[in-house]
């Protein structure tokens, strides 16, 4: 018997490479140098949302549309302006943005919900792409 959350992870990188496979009409190579869009990575986008909060590799995003990791992040990077990496934490700072004023989590929470080891490196991040703390932030 598959374990829940094992299984939701299969059936997740089945959903992405499913839909990326019905999207592709070239070969990986002849993609990155012509405009392809953001429509191969909608799937890909739409998994990082929806699992902000657990452990995130490049390696398993790469593998699930069936790319190499090189070639991934310098697709994603071509893309989207950044690597996977840093729109991970961007997009896990985001959130933290809207946990911090809908409710009075402690910040800890706050970090753990958005995906975050701890309240330091939600810290870091945060301060590194805003300038302020969560606490600051907060009591704007």
């Amino acid at each position: 018997m598959i374990k829940p959350f094992r299984r939701q992870q299969l059936l997740s990188t089945l959903a992405i490479a499913m839909a990326n496979h019905q999207q592709q009409e070239k070969p990986e190579e002849d993609n990155l140098s012509g405009s392809t869009g953001h429509y191969r990575l909608q799937p890909t986008l739409d998994y990082i949302q929806n699992h902000l909060d657990q452990g995130i590799t490049v390696e398993f995003l790469a593998g699930a549309i069936g790319m190499s990791t090189a070639y991934f992040c310098r697709f994603f990077q071509k893309e989207m302006g950044c690597s996977p990496y840093q729109f991970i934490i961007q997009q896990r700072v985001e959130r933290a943005k809207i946990i911090l004023l809908e409710r009075e989590l402690p910040i800890s929470e706050v970090a753990l919900r958005s995906g975050f080891s701890s309240h330091s490196q939600l810290n870091y991040h945060f301060r590194n792409l805003l300038g302020i703390t969560p606490k600051e932030y907060r009591s704007r």
